[in-house]
């Protein structure tokens, strides 16, 4: 009977924690969204016009789009093997939705030291594997 009970206690306990977790990364995306709308209210409001305004450069994947489909991107160099993460919560707040995604790993290379290699082929390259996943459609 107690083991029962301690399944269900931790049951609703995980579940809480889930809910917690959303209702977090909800409010911190209706922040980063208000961030932007005060942003574009500023610059319309100091001579900034809608034709200058900062837009994803052609087919750019922006911070949001990818934060709508996962909550961690993994960014690695497939040259020299070093790896990481990057919080899309963070990256949110930082950036803003509307902010290209190769944007949150221009510096992350820069202690590198193939970062200034002389030929392209050895040339640190940073990438994120999964985002072919999500936006590129399979052939077939």
């Amino acid at each position: 009977m107690l083991r029962r009970f301690r399944v269900w206690l931790w049951r609703i306990n995980e579940a809480r924690q889930a809910r917690r977790d959303a209702a977090s990364f909800g409010r911190q995306l209706a922040r980063a969204k208000r961030k932007q709308s005060d942003l574009k209210r500023l610059d319309e409001e100091f001579g900034r016009g809608a034709d200058q305004e900062a837009r994803p450069v052609g087919n750019a994947i922006t911070v949001g789009q990818v934060a709508e489909r996962v909550r961690v991107l993994d960014v690695k160099c497939s040259r020299c093997g070093r790896a990481g993460r990057l919080s899309m919560s963070r990256l949110l707040l930082e950036l803003g939705a509307d902010a290209p995604i190769w944007l949150a790993w221009a510096g992350l290379n820069a202690d590198c030291p193939k970062r200034e290699a002389q030929g392209a082929a050895e040339a640190c390259s940073l990438d994120a594997p999964i985002l072919a996943k999500l936006f590129v459609r399979s052939a077939s």
